[in-house]
């Protein structure tokens, strides 16, 4: 079988070396395809299936040169290849939620069995969830990023398959985490009703690569009576330990890390009292602090709340409180210099931007110039004006401009700038799946990137860096402009 296989590989080899020339790192995509023929043995059907699908192999390369991370996770599971052959399509669809959760299921089915007759539960292999877990989301994340590189998914396709991708796993991990508990530790299960709330970008169905779960957890005691020792009628001792000890379990299986990584990092900080706050929060206390206490900027950052899971009405109710606290009644003049100094604040202590580095999230002219602009918009017009109630910010601007709101002109100049953020956002996240902002001033460093964003011509990373130059000047403009009437605010942030 060796000299079939050493024939196939010098067959297939000058254009394997062709593809990794015109690649975006043509050093990278050689030494991950290396290692792959290495690990793989160069075994024949793998082969077989770059020489028979062109595609295919300028997927493989486009991987290797733009993602060491997804790379890696290819190398370690070559049987994973099947995703390439999904991903040579003419027209990719985006994942079904039922889909991927019928999926995992059966996976978790193997670590979790159903109890034998006469036991209560049965013996549960929690290493074993927590591979299933990360090897689920790993498989999926493949799927979605060859996707991508291939240019099968639109840029906001792969924000709500990634979203996607992450309910499914976060929802299963909450079932197989009050399994784990409720083996463990005796109480009132009967009584335990819990909603996770989503926030931010998972709340918004804008997740990106490397995006963490922004989660606050609320639980209904099931009709805990209102005492002089619990006032607001939904507070359970008992109840609030076993929810306490079930979200525990679930960050744990969420984000322990393990050979295969980490599933998702949770960041509970949105919930009341922020991190001196409890971890869980009884409906009523949560209802209650968000009508008496919270500050506007956790108003604003309800408008992206979304229940991804509850039991019982929870979600209905959970709904109607939050519509009636985030709508209540438009923000004045007040309210916009204090939004607009909040972003003067993020922009201070958290872009780092110098001559060297710029920061395309929290920078000047960044995502989050945006993300402030549409949200002050929604208060101070969503209270008269329902349609701009959406929790996208995509969907949010097109609401405005088709409410005349916000000029037809503007609106789309931000549509085209968030985009064209986020689309530079993704490929920096893509490379490491991870969190990373900062974007370097020295063009040929940029070249890489700019050539996987598609910039052909010569010199590609000054190309790259002067449109970024002019989007963020264009962003800051319009985020000046539409804060015009807090002067105190356009000041700060000039």
């Amino acid at each position: 079988a060796r000299p079939q296989r050493r024939r196939a590989v010098e067959a297939l080899a000058p254009r394997l070396l062709d593809a990794v020339a015109r690649s975006s790192d043509p050093s990278r995509a050689l030494s991950g395809l290396v290692e792959f023929l290495i690990r793989t043995g160069a075994h024949t059907s793998y082969l077989a299936l770059l020489s028979g699908s062109p595609k295919t192999m300028e997927i493989l390369v486009s991987l290797f040169a733009s993602s060491p991370y997804l790379a890696s996770h290819l190398v370690g599971h070559p049987e994973l290849i099947d995703s390439l052959v999904r991903a040579d399509s003419a027209a990719a669809p985006e994942p079904v939620a039922e889909d991927l959760r019928t999926s995992l299921r059966l996976q978790l089915e193997a670590a979790m069995p159903p109890a034998p007759a006469g036991q209560k539960h049965a013996p549960i292999d929690e290493e074993a969830v927590l591979s299933v877990l990360r090897r689920f989301r790993v498989a999926e994340l493949l799927r979605i990023g060859m996707n991508d590189l291939a240019g099968a998914l639109p840029s906001e396709a792969v924000h709500r398959a990634l979203t996607t991708l992450a309910e499914v796993v976060l929802v299963e991990a909450l079932e197989a985490s009050r399994r784990l508990v409720a083996a463990r530790m005796a109480g009132p299960w009967e009584r335990v009703r819990l909603a996770v709330l989503a926030m931010g970008k998972l709340g918004a169905r804008e997740m990106s690569y490397g995006s963490d779960l922004d989660l606050v957890f609320v639980y209904d005691a099931g009709g805990a009576e209102r005492t002089a020792d619990n006032p607001d009628g939904g507070y359970d001792a008992d109840v609030h330990v076993l929810v306490t000890k079930w979200v525990q379990k679930l960050i744990s299986l969420l984000s322990a890390r393990t050979r295969d990584g980490v599933a998702y990092e949770v960041d509970a900080r949105l919930r009341p009292s922020g991190r001196s706050g409890p971890l869980v929060t009884s409906l009523a206390s949560f209802l209650q602090y968000h009508s008496a206490e919270a500050e506007l900027w956790e108003r604003q950052a309800l408008i992206r709340a979304r229940v991804v899971y509850a039991d019982g009405d929870l979600t209905a109710r959970i709904d109607r409180a939050l519509s009636a606290r985030v709508w209540s009644a438009p923000i004045a003049a007040e309210g916009m210099a204090e939004i607009a100094s909040l972003r003067a604040r993020v922009e201070d202590e958290l872009a780092g931007e110098d001559k060297e580095r710029l920061n395309i999230k929290t920078g000047r002219g960044g995502i989050v110039d945006i993300e402030f602009l549409v949200q002050m918009m929604q208060l101070r017009y969503g209270t008269d004006h329902p349609s701009v109630r959406r929790r996208s910010t995509v969907d949010a601007l097109e609401a405005l401009r088709d409410e005349r709101l916000l000029p037809a002109a503007e609106a789309d100049a931000l549509l085209g700038h968030y985009r064209f953020l986020r689309r530079l956002e993704a490929r920096l996240r893509l490379e490491r799946d991870r969190p990373v902002e900062q974007l370097g001033t020295d063009p040929a460093g940029l070249a890489p990137l700019a050539i996987r964003l598609g910039y052909a011509d010569d010199d590609p990373g000054r190309k790259l860096l002067d449109d970024y130059q002019r989007t963020r000047e264009a962003v800051r403009t319009l985020y000046l402009s539409s804060f015009a009437a807090d002067p105190a605010g356009e000041a700060k942030l000039r």
